[in-house]
Order: C-alpha cells, then sequence, then structure tokens
C-alpha cells in the first residue's frame, strides 16, 4: 500500500487512509536517485524511512521482529545506501561472518607478531648486553 504511513509495524486505517500512530517516522518513497525504490528491488518487504528521533535512515521490513532491517551509516541516501542494504542482507550472514573472522584473525595474528618481534628485540639487546659482559640483567621495562 503506497499510502501507508510507517511507524514501526503500527498504524492505523481510518476511512481508507492509513494514518500513524506517531510521527516521528517519515517513510521516503521517491528521492532524487530512485534509492527508495532500488532497496525495493532487492526485497519486496523493504522499505526506507528517516527517524526524526534518531536523526537516520532506517531500512524497514514489517516481517523481521523489531521491523528494523538494518540502520543506514549514512546522514543521505545515495548509492552506498544500496550497497550497504545488499552487504547486510540475511541471506549473506554466513559471509559476513566469516569475513569478520579472517579479518579477526588477521588482526590478532599482527598483534602476535608485533609482540613475537618486540621480544626478539628485546632478547638480542639483553643476549649483546650480556656477551659485552654486562652482569646485571636490566628490567624488562628498560629493555
Amino acid at each position: 500500500d503506497k499510502n501507508k504511513e510507517f511507524v514501526g509495524s503500527y498504524s492505523v486505517t481510518l476511512k481508507g487512509e492509513s494514518m500513524p500512530l506517531d510521527c516521528h517516522l517519515i517513510p521516503i518513497k521517491n528521492d532524487l536517485f530512485d534509492i527508495a525504490e532500488r532497496i525495493k528491488e532487492i526485497d519486496a518487504d523493504y522499505y526506507v524511512v528517516y527517524n526524526k528521533k534518531r536523526g537516520r535512515f532506517e531500512i524497514r521490513n514489517d516481517k523481521s521482529r523489531d521491523g528494523i532491517a538494518c540502520v543506514l551509516p549514512f546522514d543521505r541516501l545515495d548509492a552506498r545506501a544500496t550497497e550497504y542494504v545488499m552487504r547486510t542482507r540475511r541471506e549473506r550472514v554466513r559471509e559476513l561472518i566469516f569475513r569478520m573472522e579472517e579479518e579477526n584473525n588477521a588482526l590478532t595474528e599482527k598483534k602476535e607478531k608485533r609482540a613475537r618481534d618486540e621480544a626478539n628485540k628485546k632478547a638480542e639487546y639483553l643476549v649483546g648486553y650480556l656477551e659485552r659482559g654486562g652482569m646485571d640483567i636490566p628490567p624488562y621495562d628498560s629493555l
């Protein structure tokens, strides 16, 4: 129903007109770049609203538990919005989780390599210190 005013999943129909229960959500039906229409092409149940209370664009889906499919991290509707919606779709959850795990593993490896490199550097310094006749082993923090 293209005249439906959305407020989460709640609206009231009076004399054939759908009226919002609260006016903090503004449905976006027509926009300069047809982003709302493109998002609808991704999933027919999706619709775009601007949440005045939170100052953000939201992609809504009345079939989801809380009505929100995703929150757009952009301050305007443009091509990034369609790309973001496609990337964050429920069907791609496994791929997203896999990618996050790969990134986390890479970060962990980087941290571990940095720690190993620091330990090796300090060990080399300590060996050199002892080879030069150093008697007192300096505290770890001073290496």
